[in-house]
């Protein structure tokens, strides 16, 4: 195996997109990787998390035993230890009033200029359906495309210096924006790497069982992608019973006490009660993938 040059950094959360870029990165590029991971201590799916990528590298490693000098420790900073930058915090607010994005970004993005980090893979995929909603919505047309280790990686464009977007995207890369999640499957089958990607986690709300619950944002994102064979079938019909009655009935429920004036308000909003509670901020992109 002839080494490339570059270190990757990666950040890496046991997650369907971001192993496949630690696969495609150490197998077909033959790059060295530091993976991080960003505990939060507020994440329910840690423990799967963690455990997910202790599984990945026992099969990475028992199948390719040559990535074992690739792939190096991982480095772990506590959410808590982040010290949030005055600058990538006030670009972060203003561009939350434009596009939904994820607490996580303004962590990372504070944590690479604290440790002069500019080039952090995040393994965001092309989506089928793009939400121009999201914060990757902003990105189009701001990135350009960059060779590391012979592979097209994608980084904010330069000329958008001062911008809110560069001020918060300029210490990452983007290996994975032009590669769809299918696109990936289809290359671990071709590559021998999918009993090594399965063991990857995508739920935020485990079951008592480590089952995915099937209802959360990544779940449901999970099923349609397409991959949702990768949920238990006890799951995936309980997924199908929420969507189908569940919600419809919450949903209307709502709107009956907002006529009556019965639905409770906070700060002059109403309250909505998810089904299944979900973290602060969070994003439907991390994870998801993440």
């Amino acid at each position: 195996m002839n080494k490339s040059d570059k270190c990757i950094n990666l950040l890496w959360t046991g997650g369907w997109d971001s192993t496949f870029q630690l696969l495609q990165a150490a197998l077909k590029y033959h790059s060295k990787v530091q993976p991080y991971y960003i505990i939060d201590p507020n994440r329910k799916s840690i423990a799967n998390e963690l455990m997910a990528m202790r599984k990945i590298k026992s099969a990475l490693f028992n199948s390719f035993p040559e990535a074992k000098e690739l792939i190096l420790p991982i480095i772990f900073c506590k959410v808590d230890d982040v010290e949030i930058d005055e600058d990538i915090e006030k670009a972060f607010l203003n561009f939350k009033k434009e596009k939904h994005i994820g607490i996580q970004y303004l962590w990372l993005a504070s944590y690479c200029k604290k440790n002069m980090i500019s080039d952090m893979q995040l393994s965001i995929e092309k989506s089928l359906l793009p939400d121009p909603n999201l914060w990757d919505a902003n990105l189009e047309g701001k990135l350009v495309e960059k060779k590391l280790n012979n592979q097209v990686v994608e980084y904010m464009d330069s000329s958008f210096k001062g911008s809110k977007e560069y001020e918060i995207f300029q210490y990452f890369a983007f290996p994975l924006m032009q590669t769809t999640k299918q696109e990936m499957l289809e290359i671990a089958r071709e590559k021998d790497w999918f009993q090594i990607i399965e063991q990857s986690w995508f739920c935020l709300f485990p079951t008592h069982k480590n089952e995915p619950c099937g209802i959360c944002k990544p779940c449901t994102q999970t099923i349609s992608d397409g991959f949702a064979f990768r949920m238990p079938k006890n799951r995936r019909l309980f997924a199908a019973y929420v969507n189908k009655f569940e919600i419809p009935v919450k949903t209307m429920a709502k709107k009956i006490l907002q006529g009556f004036g019965l639905f409770k308000k906070q700060d002059g909003h109403f309250i909505d009660y998810p089904i299944t509670p979900e973290p602060n901020n969070s994003s439907s992109r991390y994870q998801a993938t993440n």
